[in-house]
């Protein structure tokens, strides 16, 4: 089960950011602060929830990074474990995201 790439917390978590597939070392490369979590799924089904509600319990904000217009990993998180992110950055031009798109 590799579903942390960042996992070693010691202090507070400000900002939990959660995705999959091809955005992660566009975040990873975003992520400059400790205080930033980041949980990337390799795999959806059968969907694990245990670390990411235990994370998501410690984190001031939630923020759901897809490379589609509904956000589709979203909603099988909310049907799954009941968890509504505080912010979603969806993007579904085709493009590649950058660091800095995911910044602002």
């Amino acid at each position: 089960e590799k579903l942390i790439v960042n996992s070693d917390f010691s202090g507070e978590i400000d900002v939990l950011v959660v995705s999959w597939g091809s955005n992660k070392n566009v975040i990873l490369d975003s992520i400059n602060d400790e205080s930033v979590a980041y949980l990337h799924y390799t795999y959806l089904w059968p969907l694990k929830t245990e670390k990411l509600v235990e994370l998501a319990a410690k984190a001031k904000k939630t923020v759901l990074v897809e490379g589609n217009a509904q956000g589709q990993l979203g909603m099988l998180i909310k049907q799954e474990c009941g968890l509504e992110f505080d912010e979603r950055v969806l993007k579904f031009d085709g493009r590649v995201s950058v660091p800095l798109q995911l910044i602002s």
